[in-house]
């Protein structure tokens, strides 16, 4: 066996021991979750310490401008993600992928963030990544709480742009005809009680 399946197999190990906990928390939608970070702080030291460098790779770049409902502009993006593992020994190399990326933004980030998004896929597929032995069990389980994704940041924007008060109001109107998680709703609702204060 190559050393660095060898290496890959131990590192492995630990993490099937160990776990990568849900720690960060989404407060708008209300679930918990695993970023890039989590990953690279977990996986990292372990690739050192076995000796296996990780270079990555990305192709099937797509990316699709979105208007918002303020008039805005968010770029919706996607990627495809291989990466290849060497170890410094001997140089044996094994690689992993296509694994794919998608995020969203409205700034300069959705690249960034599509590529984020592949490489912890990465992790956590090729490495079968439990987290029952980290926290314990269903780490998105909130109790009382939707946990569905939904998107509120259009109905953010779409509130922070109003006007006047007759424009929320048409807002609440559509709130109404929308279907949209509990815990989604509770969030957009606040907003609009704020907006609706400045008004006042």
């Amino acid at each position: 066996m190559s050393h660095v399946l060898k290496a890959l197999n131990a590192v492995q190990k630990v993490i099937n021991e160990q776990g990568i906990a849900k720690s960060r928390r989404n407060q708008e939608q209300k679930f918990n979750f695993r970023g890039i970070d989590d990953a690279l702080a977990a996986f990292g030291p372990l690739l050192a310490d076995n000796g296996v460098l990780l270079s990555p790779s990305y192709s099937e770049l797509t990316v699709e401008p979105r208007q918002t409902k303020s008039g805005g502009t968010t770029y919706n993006v996607r990627v495809a993600g291989t990466y290849k593992f060497t170890h410094i020994e001997d140089g044996s190399e094994y690689s992993v992928g296509p694994f794919y990326g998608e995020a969203n933004d409205g700034q300069d980030k959705a690249v960034s963030k599509a590529t984020s998004v592949a490489e912890r896929n990465m992790f956590f597929l090729t490495f079968v990544v439990p987290h029952e032995p980290a926290i314990g069990g269903d780490p998105d389980a909130v109790e009382g709480e939707e946990t569905e994704f939904y998107d509120i940041g259009p109905w953010l924007e779409s509130i922070a742009a109003a006007e006047t008060m007759d424009g929320l109001n048409k807002l609440a109107n559509q709130l109404k005809d929308a279907k949209i998680p509990d815990a989604a709703l509770r969030n957009i609702r606040a907003k609009w009680a704020a907006k609706a204060k400045e008004f006042k």
